[in-house]
């Protein structure tokens, strides 16, 4: 059913053969995909911040959002995923570009600088790519995207609720690192990707409610989002959603309506009043720091030096590239790990050529996808998720992360699935 319960885009259902309803209840993929960060946050919950070895690696790796990614991805094979996949006449730039690109990934992580960082992060990739389109292939058949968005949000809440806990358990707030040593995230700024990820499901929630309760709900939870970002210090999160807002409203129409435009900018205001008056443990923190850094001479830091120096990598070796996660050893700046741009993450991992072939999947992606986004209104919520962290990743890591890429790649399936329904 559509997001209010009327026909929409996602009403797809291959009945041949056993159903996923046979299989698994049809609440439990969207569960454990929206409830994922949550499992996350409690596994690395260390309000002393003394981390053990497992806990650090389930947090740098986010290792819950990959196993959730592996569960579905298990799940979708079992049910049919690779052969129906064979059985589609792709276009062939697509099969070409997918070939070439695969073969560079493969290739830069062999030979990479760090060839572990590299092959775990290609590999990480090839998970995300997966998930995409295993959720495809599900909501294909009986798994209900609707579900899935609402799991996303109400896993949000959750996760706000225990992290604020976390804050009030901190023992000794003054020594605590509020920028490193925090749960489910290697930096406080990372909580600002799944931030605006929710405002962006939340707004298009807010694009096709037709009850005033379930356009208030959504508000409530970008209203939640929002104060999150501004809490945490996070001003990327806001300059995010706007450019994801702006995009928005110039390709789909249904974001032009008042319910959604004013909702997200009425839901952020929100936000930023609610944190207003609260106080923040750390300097880098809170409500008078975001506009302080939006506002001042350090609005870049440090971003225009890092892309120079990661230029100048990219010119020593432009077609392929060094392999990802490879910065820190080639263009190295500070202890960063990603250049805080989508164009030059890519051209520096994958090289001009690995850059070319993302280019033309995502153009095949686009023509087959848009025409159903301007059609459907219960398209927006996941198209408008993946437009506020495609903004965000071009001033920051929003698809380097595993959290965010997960939901960027789950809102990319459901955008297929629906484009799907309609072309047929």
């Amino acid at each position: 059913m559509g997001i209010e319960g009327n026909p929409g885009a996602f009403d797809v259902v291959d009945r041949q053969g056993a159903t996923v309803e046979q299989a698994f209840p049809r609440w439990l993929i969207p569960a454990v995909v929206g409830f994922a960060p949550v499992l996350l946050l409690l596994l690395t919950w260390v309000p002393a911040g003394d981390w053990s070895p497992w806990q650090w690696l389930v947090r740098s790796r986010s290792l819950a959002v990959i196993g959730a990614e592996l569960f579905v991805i298990v799940i979708a094979v079992r049910e049919g995923m690779l052969a129906a996949s064979l059985d589609r006449g792709w276009p062939k730039a697509v099969l070409a570009a997918g070939a070439v690109l695969v073969a560079v990934a493969l290739g830069t992580a062999i030979f990479a600088p760090n060839p572990l960082e590299a092959r775990t992060l290609t590999a990480f990739w090839a998970i995300h790519a997966l998930f995409g389109v295993a959720v495809f292939h599900l909501c294909a058949r009986q798994l209900r995207p609707a579900d899935l968005i609402r799991c996303y949000l109400a896993g949000f809440v959750l996760f706000t609720a225990l992290f604020a806990l976390f804050v009030l358990q901190v023992p000794d707030p003054a020594r605590f690192n509020w920028t490193k040593a925090l749960p489910a995230a290697t930096h406080i700024r990372h909580l600002g990707y799944y931030a605006a990820a929710a405002i962006g499901l939340a707004g298009g929630l807010m694009a096709a409610a037709e009850r005033r309760s379930a356009w208030a709900a959504a508000f409530a939870v970008a209203a939640l989002a929002s104060a999150l970002a501004f809490w945490t210090g996070s001003r990327g999160t806001i300059a995010a959603v706007t450019g994801g807002l702006i995009a928005s409203l110039v390709i789909v129409p249904g974001v032009r309506k008042l319910r959604c435009w004013a909702g997200v900018i009425g839901s952020t205001t929100l936000g930023a009043v609610l944190v207003y008056w609260l106080p923040s443990p750390a300097a880098n923190m809170g409500f008078a720091r975001t506009l302080e850094a939006t506002a001042g001479d350090n609005l870049a830091t440090g971003r225009t030096e890092m892309w120079r120096i990661v230029l100048e990598a990219i010119e020593k070796r432009p077609l392929f590239g060094y392999g990802e996660g490879q910065m820190h050893d080639v263009a190295t700046y500070s202890t960063m790990i990603q250049p805080h741009n989508l164009l030059l993450q890519t051209t520096l991992a994958w090289g001009a050529v690995g850059t070319l072939c993302l280019f033309v999947l995502a153009l095949a992606y686009a023509r087959r996808v848009l025409p159903a986004i301007r059609t459907d209104e219960a398209l927006i919520a996941p198209f408008l998720a993946m437009a506020t962290l495609a903004a965000f990743s071009m001033f920051d890591g929003a698809l380097f992360h595993p959290l965010p890429v997960s939901i960027f790649a789950a809102c990319a399936g459901l955008l297929a699935c629906g484009s799907r329904r309609i072309a047929a």
